[in-house]
């Protein structure tokens, strides 16, 4: 007590008896502390970290997810301590990929590429977003390293400079942004893709501002035999059908082109290993076959600027005869119907499993009558049905009745061919359901059975309020 009062001279006497006790307690302690690692040794190491090898796959992880379209990942890994920065300068993986948020950036741009080229090491790189300012200085230079090569809103005279590299050995996926302006003189072709013997990605957006009489081809010629993935978004009318023709081994296919009804080809494009396909207006189906198609999805919003719009009833010819005449199984479908008659193509597709659905513009009995449809006996409509996703009505409340009846019919009905095992309901508002108790209980029922249930609208009825029902869904 004598030490304490001289160590703390204005503290009263019960706060000095105070910490005299708490001393004393922290000393009994401390013995007991001893005498317990006297018997059983010291105490395990703490894991402080993790194996090296694990830290590095997280690290890869959070570089390629929670950083889109950033150049910081792996900066911010090498700040946060001494350890985590050892490792991500000893993972060279994680500074091959080069991105750039805005033109305001572009000052430091040759700084950082080095920085990042520099721990990248002997690895392939990935460039996104490459200004049109370092097309010709960057490219050429690491022409014998790029793995993912993205240019960005160029003119084509800034690409005909890269026809005079030898080969791009390492280079497997590229999307190029292209404006294309009216001029006197023919465009000479830009053929450097030719030179990249692993290139099997290609996502090519074209921009006119004129009328589009060119012939993708004419203007970009690509190894299409080696294909097999390819995304084209243009104001052209048949100009990618060259191209396409030649594109034989495609898996994947997105076009987004201005083709119409009138237009005429003499002879329909094959795709024997097609799989998934991408495409707008649904008109391009009349020139396709597709024999492998699994998933089908007839496109509403247009990136090529062409004003998309809803799948209507007279475009059901044209998708029942493109599946009758390719022979395909599809198993999934995206579609956004105008109408509740446009989805008489249901009844085409006997062995989809999966319906991605946009009835955002329905009125509430058009939705019922849908949920309806969907509940009547087995062999009806999508026996093999698995897992719906709908976006309805941002005006009209629907019922949670249907909807209900709807997933226990296709859950619980005897001799069902497929059993739904995942629903989710979104809105692109704050437009309720309403409905009753005895609706939610059954949702809340299927829910323990196994359904994968989720909506992102709220629920709302007289005498129940929002938490209320999450808690009994949830």
């Amino acid at each position: 007590m004598a030490t304490l009062a001289r160590r703390y001279p204005k503290l009263p006497s019960s706060a000095l008896h105070t910490i005299s006790a708490l001393d004393t307690t922290i000393a009994h302690l401390l013995v007991r502390r001893d005498e317990i690692l006297a018997q059983h040794g010291s105490l395990p190491q703490r894991m402080t970290t993790l194996h090296p090898e694990l830290l590095s796959e997280i690290f890869q992880h959070f570089v390629d997810y929670a950083c889109l379209g950033s150049f910081s990942g792996p900066l911010i890994l090498t700040s946060v301590c001494r350890h985590w920065r050892e490792i991500a300068l000893a993972t060279p993986r994680l500074w091959r990929t080069v991105k750039i948020n805005s033109l305001a950036r572009w000052n430091a741009f040759p700084r950082l590429v080095e920085l990042f080229l520099q721990r990248a090491g002997s690895v392939p790189i990935d460039v996104y977003r490459l200004p049109p300012s370092h097309i010709r200085h960057f490219v050429p230079h690491h022409a014998h390293r790029l793995g993912h090569l993205e240019l960005s809103h160029g003119v084509p005279a800034l690409f005909h400079g890269l026809n005079a590299i030898d080969s791009f050995p390492v280079l497997e996926s590229v999307r190029i942004v292209m404006l294309l302006r009216e001029v006197a003189q023919p465009i000479p072709v830009i053929t450097f893709l030719r030179q990249a013997p692993r290139l099997t990605e290609v996502a090519v957006d074209l921009w006119s501002l004129h009328s589009s009489d060119y012939d993708l081809a004419q203007i970009l010629a690509l190894p299409a035999h080696q294909l097999r993935s390819l995304h084209v978004y243009s104001l052209f009318r048949e100009g990618c059908f060259t191209t396409l023709s030649q594109a034989r081994s495609l898996v994947y296919l997105t076009l987004d082109i201005a083709y119409e009804d009138t237009d005429v080809n003499d002879a329909y494009i094959v795709f024997p290993n097609l799989r998934i396909l991408h495409v707008h207006p649904p008109a391009v189906l009349r020139i396709l076959e597709t024999p492998s198609l699994e998933s089908l999805d007839l496109m509403q919003t247009t990136r090529a600027g062409l004003g998309g719009g809803s799948y209507t009833q007279s475009e059901v010819p044209i998708v029942t005869d493109f599946v009758s005449r390719s022979g395909c199984s599809i198993t999934e479908l995206h579609f956004v119907p105008n109408a509740i008659t446009a989805c008489h193509i249901l009844m085409e597709l006997a062995f989809l499993k999966k319906l991605h659905i946009e009835c955002s513009t329905w009125r509430a009995a058009d939705t019922h009558r849908f949920f309806s449809s969907l509940a009547l006996p087995s062999g009806d409509i999508v026996p093999h049905l698995e897992s719906l996703s709908m976006v309805i009505s941002a005006a009209e409340p629907v019922s949670v009745v249907n909807l209900a009846r709807m997933i226990r019919a296709r859950r619980r009905q005897v001799g069902r061919l497929g059993q739904l095992s995942k629903c989710e309901v979104r809105s692109p508002s704050t437009a309720p359901f309403f409905d009753d108790n005895q609706s939610l209980g059954w949702l809340k029922e299927m829910r323990e059975e196994g359904l994968e249930f989720s909506c992102d609208v709220p629920l709302y009825g007289k005498n129940l309020d929002r938490y209320m029902v999450e808690k009994m869904i949830n």
